[in-house]
């Protein structure tokens, strides 16, 4: 390819970046010699984009619970103790009369 064509090819690409990689693969150049050609040509040197930002952290500092939150946590919590109890009372009977019937 002639340098009209390399820089015809660059302007019409929607992928500025990528065209310079295929420019030097077709044309059996490095990417560095495809840039020193269009901007001989006039082309201005394309800029790195930045990358995507990292996503912003939504909360840098640990809210402390509202109190209704606390007491809602605390109530459910000692509910299913006490449901653990039962269900730990009842498997123990359970267990001991399994044992009882194969003694």
């Amino acid at each position: 390819m002639d340098q009209s064509e390399i820089v015809r090819s660059y302007r019409e690409a929607k992928n500025k970046e990528k065209q310079i990689q295929i420019l030097a693969d077709l044309n059996g150049s490095s990417p560095e010699q495809i840039r020193k050609i269009l901007i001989a040509a006039g082309e201005p040197a394309e800029k790195k984009r930045p990358g995507p930002k990292p996503k912003e952290i939504r909360q840098m500092v640990v809210k402390p619970l509202p109190d209704c939150v606390k007491k809602a946590i605390t109530e459910r919590m000692i509910r299913l103790t006490e449901e653990i109890e039962k269900k730990t009372a009842e498997l123990e009977e359970l267990d001991a009369y399994m044992k009882e019937e194969k003694a």
